[in-house]
């Protein structure tokens, strides 16, 4: 590889593979000369740039383990997490909040490395000082791990289940993830991944990765935003992208706008994979994508496998089923297949069940936390807390997370299932179905839907429109008893619709029929939480700072959630 080829661009600027590494070694000196020794947790702050790309870069010349945490985070919600892991430094850029900053500044005791955009000191030369760094920066593309039990990161779930928990992920697991989708995927060096996911985040830091150890190309942005994801594709040839199904729909719109033509298939030749995963594909527009000459590929990860689990080569088609084969190396099974009984630890083919996974791309464990890592790990296989199946050929079909079924009447409702039906509705652009406790029927459903594009929110059906919309389509206990619209739904940093906070909008006792600001919806929330429900606050976590990104950049707002006859007449079940 040739020191001029392209490493990462940010913002117009591209650092060779030569200014990366020189940059890295500057940053691995200054960490150092901050006292970092190898095995030393280093606590990043840093907003999507090439900062991020840098530091990991440095930390593995310096043999730290980095700790990324979520840039939008309050200073209450990042002094707990960095607390934890008792880092020896925190490196983060200008423009932080200064109590966020402070709290983790706090928790480094005092240390603390402030970079600029490119992960340097913000002049034009080389900072330097401190004892030299002892392994070779210039190995590029990287050579395989040393050490592959090593520590390479610490990375904090994205909690849209539950409080955040710090995964830790060796460079053995990264590098088995890597060897895995190559094989699948077919990447290498002439590669041009685009990051639009956040780097703070498994499936950011894994693109990273891949890009090191291929010697390709990244290009990164500083947030989601559909324009800047179709302008990347065309002005910088990207390859390959990540994409959640919730963000495909503003990418096509935004591609078609700029480069479309008359519905011709007008992807660039370029564009080799768009892995699609990170949540429920109903209601995502596959079939225009496929159109437009998109090459899918279907892929389910989590952060304690490294990323990706199973993947689809590319050129997926909603003609074909749903389903991934487990990538070389990783073992997938089906265990207590639901409906069963507690007996049944069989793998069925096209039997529902618990997800678990096995191989050198699983974690071992959660830091300091045991109790956790007992739950989640079992002889080797790790417990996902996902629902799917098989089939037999042995490819994986995702059917939802295993707490988010809903039990009302003593009859199993599975919301991937609901939300696939209603999302079909020509008014709806996407939905989340959730359980809500009720005195009679253990659990209600409920849903929180928002308008497909065109669609005026206020023009969303009712609860008793959806219903008898539904009638053909679902059996009646599946159907939602109340409807609340908005004009978006909350999403995590990822793109992910934040379940947990769509559960707390479920939960208020809200009547309204005019647009309400999001710092109404933001104080309801709130306010329900404190009064109604403090377990709500401990669900909330990364929700809330994807809660507040996605009203950043839609203004989203409440639009009604009135009760009606269908929520109150349960009889019907």
């Amino acid at each position: 590889m040739t020191p001029s080829h392209p490493a990462v661009t940010f913002a117009g600027r591209t650092l060779t593979a030569a200014d990366l590494a020189a940059r890295a070694q500057s940053l691995a000196r200054r960490l150092t000369a901050a006292g970092v020794a190898p095995g030393d947790r280093v606590v990043a702050l840093l907003a999507n740039s090439a900062a991020p790309v840098v530091l990991v870069h440095a930390c593995r010349i310096a043999g730290a383990v980095v700790v990324p945490l979520n840039p939008r985070w309050s200073a209450a919600e990042v002094a707990e997490p960095a607390a934890r892991v008792r880092p020896r430094l925190a490196v983060v850029d200008a423009g932080h909040e200064r109590d966020a900053v402070a709290a983790v500044v706090d928790a480094a005791s005092g240390g603390i490395v402030v970079v600029d955009p490119f992960g340097g000191d913000g002049s034009d030369g080389e900072a330097s000082g401190g004892p030299e760094p002892a392994s070779d920066p210039i190995a590029w593309p990287w050579p395989s791990p040393v050490d592959p039990d090593r520590p390479q990161a610490i990375v904090f779930t994205s909690g849209t289940t539950g409080a955040p928990r710090g995964a830790v992920l060796s460079w053995g697991n990264h590098h088995a993830n890597w060897v895995g989708s190559r094989a699948r995927l077919g990447h290498g060096a002439d590669d041009v991944w685009l990051v639009a996911l956040p780097l703070h985040h498994v499936g950011g830091l894994a693109i990273v990765l891949r890009a090191a150890w291929d010697g390709a190309h990244v290009v990164v942005l500083p947030r989601f935003d559909a324009d800047a994801v179709a302008r990347a594709i065309a002005e910088h040839g990207v390859t390959r992208l990540s994409l959640v199904p919730t963000s495909l729909g503003a990418v096509l719109d935004a591609w078609t706008a700029r480069y479309g033509r008359d519905g011709a298939r007008t992807a660039p030749s370029t564009l080799r994979t768009v892995l699609l995963g990170g949540g429920p594909l109903a209601g995502a527009p596959v079939a225009r994508a496929v159109a437009l000459g998109f090459p899918l590929a279907l892929t389910y990860g989590l952060t304690e496998a490294s990323s990706q689990v199973a993947t689809t080569a590319p050129g997926w088609t909603p003609d074909e089923p749903a389903a991934a084969p487990p990538l070389d190396g990783v073992r997938v099974r089906i265990a207590g297949v639901v409906g069963a009984g507690d007996e049944a630890d069989a793998v069925v083919a096209g039997h529902i069940g618990a997800i678990e996974v096995a191989g050198r791309t699983v974690f071992a464990g959660y830091w300091d936390d045991p109790a956790a890592t007992s739950a989640a790990l079992a002889d080797g296989w790790l417990r996902t807390g996902d629902l799917g199946r098989l089939d037999a050929a042995g490819r994986l079909t995702v059917v939802g997370r295993a707490d988010d079924r809903i039990t009302t009447g003593g009859e199993s409702v599975d919301p991937a299932e609901v939300e696939a039906a209603i999302d079909a509705h020509p008014a709806v652009g996407s939905s989340c179905v959730v359980g809500v406790a009720d005195a009679v029927w253990g659990q209600t459903v409920v849903v929180v839907i928002e308008p497909a594009r065109g669609v005026d929110a206020r023009a969303l059906p009712d609860v008793d429109a959806l219903r008898a919309w539904l009638g053909e389509r679902l059996a009646n206990y599946k159907r939602p008893r109340r409807v609340v619209a908005v004009t978006a739904l909350p999403r995590t940093a990822a793109g992910k619709v934040a379940r947990a906070a769509v559960r707390r909008l479920a939960e208020l006792d809200l009547d309204a029929a005019d647009v309400l600001g999001d710092k109404v919806v933001d104080e309801r929330l709130d306010g329900a939480a404190d009064e109604r429900d403090h377990s709500v606050e401990d669900r909330q976590d990364d929700d809330r700072a994807g809660a507040e990104q996605q009203a950043d950049q839609t203004g989203a707002g409440f639009v009604r959630g009135p009760r009606s006859q269908a929520e109150t007449d349960h009889r019907e079940q």
